[in-house]
């Protein structure tokens, strides 16, 4: 389902930037995804699973979607001189994560969590950083 949500959102972002190519647009869209494949054939993320979750720090957590939203809008500034093309790149990037976490299980937000309510004096809850 994420996977459609993010072929939309590229799509629908046109709308905002007519000059910007579609194809640029959709690769923004899924570029979270296009890391992860990159880091997990360099090692550093885990290989996807049925019988575990996926753990994905360098591509999907919220920090480094922040971080990768804000490199891309950075570099569009550098090459481009437009910062609403820019930020238009850098919030079609993080919206990524904000489909991610709007339609993946929450153990993508609070890793290891076993589903059980934390005891308010017991270990807290990673937030996905």
């Amino acid at each position: 389902m994420a996977g459609i949500a993010h072929l939309g959102f590229g799509l629908a972002f046109k709308l905002l930037t007519p000059d910007i190519p579609v194809i640029i647009l959709v690769l923004c869209s899924y570029l979270l995804d296009l890391l992860f494949l990159i880091f997990m054939f360099a090692g550093f993320e885990d290989i996807p699973r049925s019988d575990r979750i996926t753990e994905a720090p360098w591509s999907h957590s919220l920090f480094m979607a922040l971080i990768w939203s804000v490199l891309a809008a950075l570099s569009v500034m550098l090459v481009s001189q437009d910062s609403y093309v820019s930020i238009i790149i850098g919030i079609l990037i993080f919206s990524h994560w904000v489909i991610d976490f709007i339609v993946s299980p929450m153990t993508y937000v609070f890793p290891n969590d076993t589903g059980k309510l934390l005891h308010p004096f017991g270990k807290s809850a990673k937030v996905g950083l």
